[in-house]
């Protein structure tokens, strides 16, 4: 076995003396059926001896497939069809036989920190020969992790080797293409918006590979999803002019849904050169401007998506009035954290900007926005397979998320600004998202949601997990009502599952940062009980909430 994830797995085969790689690659829960029906499936094989070479620039040729020093070769692929698919149209899946390359690749060496500047200069320019060559046939790769960029060595010089095509856009319609396992056949994968899955900070028309590679590894993350203000700014600009890489910032203006035009690429593509033969060192921030109190080694970790168009299955809550009555369940996602504030901004636009709700500002096309471009490390992602080691390392505080909603990085805007251009036609109106806190008390009310924090502790020694939710009203029997996305819990009691759920008011607020047993400001009290204290299979509220607020200008 040399990987296994999202939908693939690959393994290492010796072919008539050829070391192979083969990847096995399902695209339908139908090849996963317990009992398979093997007589229903047909198989449909294409040699690489089959096709001609797509040239640079061809758009036109048929029987042609991507060949180039920086691209994967496929020798082979079997196509997996059900036989009542008479015109082959929808595939089930991939058996493809690849060119077998080193045991790492561009993550591994880049988060074991194992690259001299110029190695990573010729890496950069293979990957950019890669891009530029299936640019010009009509293939965009919409998966720019560094996972994806396999390295071989090849008389001790690193090349590097573009794979992975299960999610692209591609433009000429040849069925070579799909037919030779670099392009996925079928009627799901022909809208666009099918195809906007892939990693959290590298999914669609990202560079952001880019930065990792002439950055260390923290400092590629502080720079792209740390908020910070104008001195930082200008202080982090001063140690990349030393470095002569100020070419790496953004220089267009993207088209909406931050995708880049064909002509906006080839001008980026022509900097990203230029960066190469002229930075100096590698990029490398002071502790002071990068994350705090992050772990390193947990920032070499990405998440594995299987799809990004997931759907929520939503559950009706009556008893909600300025929320939505349908509550996405979040499942086993541990998206709670930008839920709450997708569902928050939804609310906010209505309020503060009188914005008509329209498709592109879903609750789940905000969601989209937060967890794979804003802040890729707010959640465990939308993933219907999800990896434990991946949920662990995620950052999940509300605090967090707000901040990078309201700032800018040093290579990209404020998130607000993010959301704002995620639509297909008009955005929203000019605005500043700001987020104030709210002191949470036993007579406590407000006009309008609010972000809440729930703890909740499972057995006498259990630490407590905690839980975002939404702030919707108060009852008639002194209940807080709360939007709730956790709806499935196998040990807790059903009652605290509710999409609609009651917390008394009165004394349920925990103290998880010192040992005060009450909390006054401006002579409001909250009584505090110690985040140790808190008794089982009963939820308590942080005595903190959050609301979200967008100014005009």
């Amino acid at each position: 076995m040399i990987f296994i994830g999202g939908e693939a797995a690959i393994f290492e085969e010796n072919i008539d003396n050829l070391v192979a790689a083969v990847r096995v690659h399902a695209f339908d829960p139908y090849l996963f059926s317990e009992e398979p029906d093997a007589p229903k499936l047909k198989l449909k094989t294409r040699l690489l001896s089959d096709y001609a070479q797509a040239s640079k620039g061809d758009m036109t040729n048929e029987n042609v497939v991507p060949f180039h020093e920086n691209v994967v070769k496929n020798y082979a692929n079997i196509e997996i069809f059900h036989c009542n698919d008479e015109k082959n149209e929808d595939c089930l899946g991939w058996i493809t036989i690849m060119e077998r390359c080193d045991n790492d690749n561009l993550h591994t060496r880049l988060a074991n920190e194992s690259l001299e500047l110029e190695d990573r200069k010729k890496i950069a320019r293979g990957i950019l020969s890669a891009f530029e060559y299936l640019g010009s046939i009509g293939i965009t790769h919409c998966d720019k992790k560094p996972q994806n960029f396999l390295l071989l060595t090849e008389n001790n010089c690193i090349v590097p080797k573009l794979c992975d095509f299960g999610l692209l856009m591609e433009k000429s319609g040849r069925e070579s293409f799909r037919e030779m396992g670099y392009a996925r056949r079928g009627s799901k994968y022909r809208n666009k918006k099918a195809l906007l899955a892939g990693t959290p900070g590298f999914f669609d028309d990202s560079d952001n590979y880019f930065y990792y590679i002439f950055c260390d590894w923290s400092s590629s993350w502080a720079l792209l999803y740390r908020p910070i203000d104008d001195k930082e700014h200008n202080q982090i600009g001063e140690i990349i002019k030393k470095c002569d890489a100020l070419k790496i910032l953004p220089q267009q203006k993207r088209s909406l849904q931050n995708r880049q035009l064909p002509q906006q690429r080839i001008a980026r593509s022509a900097v990203l050169r230029k960066l190469i033969d002229e930075v100096t060192e590698i990029i490398s921030l002071p502790e002071k401007l990068k994350f705090e109190n992050d772990d390193e080694q947990k920032l070499k970790k990405t998440l594995q998506m299987s799809s990004i168009r997931f759907q929520f299955k939503r559950i009706e809550a009556m008893d909600l009035q300025d929320l939505t009555k349908n509550v996405p369940d979040q499942k086993c996602t541990e998206l709670c954290v930008p839920i709450s504030v997708a569902e928050l901004i939804r609310h906010a636009m209505k309020k503060y900007l009188s914005f008509e709700d329209r498709e592109e500002f879903t609750t789940e096309e905000i969601l989209i926005t937060l967890t794979m471009k804003v802040f890729p490390r707010s959640m465990a992602g939308l993933n219907r397979n999800p990896n434990k080691k991946e949920i662990d390392f995620q950052r999940n505080d509300v605090v967090t998320l707000l901040e990078r909603m309201s700032k800018r990085t040093f290579l990209n805007q404020s998130g607000w600004e993010m959301v704002r251009e995620q639509g297909s036609f008009s955005p929203p109106p000019k605005s500043m998202f700001q987020f104030k806190k709210v002191q949470l008390h036993p007579a406590f009310d407000h006009n309008g949601p609010l972000s809440v924090t729930g703890a909740y502790k499972l057995k006498p020694n259990d630490k407590p997990f905690y839980h975002q939710m939404n702030f919707d009203h108060v009852d008639k029997k002194n209940n807080y009502v709360l939007s709730n996305t956790l709806h499935q819990n196998e040990n807790m009691d059903k009652s605290h599952l509710r999409p609609d759920l009651p917390i008394k008011r009165d004394n349920r607020y925990a103290n998880v940062w010192n040992d005060w047993t009450e909390y006054t400001k401006n002579g409001v009290k909250t009584p505090l009980i110690i985040i140790d204290k808190i008794e089982c299979k009963k939820w308590y509220l942080l005595p903190f909430a959050y609301e979200i607020i967008l100014v005009p200008v």
